[in-house]
């Protein structure tokens, strides 16, 4: 008989030249990904088909189409969040990073990407969230608890590696807070529940 492994993750632990950090890789959803580049071709054809007709307007005051230019529009937002779903299902990451009194979130898809810092003294109560299932998450599979993991810094509650399962969350706090050390990540803040 074969067994499952049960030390397998996604979640890869490294140390960089700002601390210790962890890869958190975007979760794989086969059938989205097909779907999404299959539909984008679509999408993609039908936007330049759109834009030449809109491009023979142009030059005639009297045949110009109001109603196409605000199509191509949409059509232009439609692609441009198609693109970047595709994007971060096949090549996005997250990291989280804590070193030098820092707690350091990034994500990136291929050239996209954005970094936030927080001081580290101030993140509290670490702790995982389900994402409800009335979200709009295309990257979440039919049937999977897929979380996030949240904390309070000051009067607001951040929120990072969403798609996160809740076995691998418990494993990433643990790992987090022994990082953040003498800092208590998970403990509670003052005049909070």
């Amino acid at each position: 008989m074969e067994f499952e492994s049960a030390s397998a993750t996604r979640l890869d632990f490294y140390t960089s030249r700002e601390g210790k950090s962890v890869k958190i890789p975007s979760r794989k959803n086969w059938p989205a990904v097909a779907f999404l580049a299959f539909w984008l071709t679509g999408w993609t054809v039908g936007g330049f088909v759109a834009w030449e007709s809109f491009a023979e307007t142009w030059s005639n005051p009297d045949e110009f189409s109001f109603f196409l230019l605000a199509w191509l529009g949409g059509w232009a937002l439609g692609w441009v969040f198609a693109s970047y779903t595709l994007l971060w299902m096949l090549f996005g990451y997250e990291t989280i990073t804590i070193g030098n009194g820092a707690f350091i979130s990034s994500w990136r898809a291929l050239f996209l990407g954005k970094r936030k810092n927080y001081q580290l003294s101030e993140v509290k109560r670490l702790r995982w969230a389900e994402i409800k299932s009335n979200s709009q998450d295309v990257t979440n599979t039919v049937g999977a608890t897929s979380g996030m993991l949240e904390f309070n810094y000051g009067p607001k509650t951040i929120a990072i590696a969403k798609g996160i399962d809740h076995g691998e969350a418990e494993y990433l706090i643990d790992a987090l807070n022994n990082a953040a050390s003498p800092y208590d990540l998970v403990g509670k803040s003052a005049g909070r529940e």
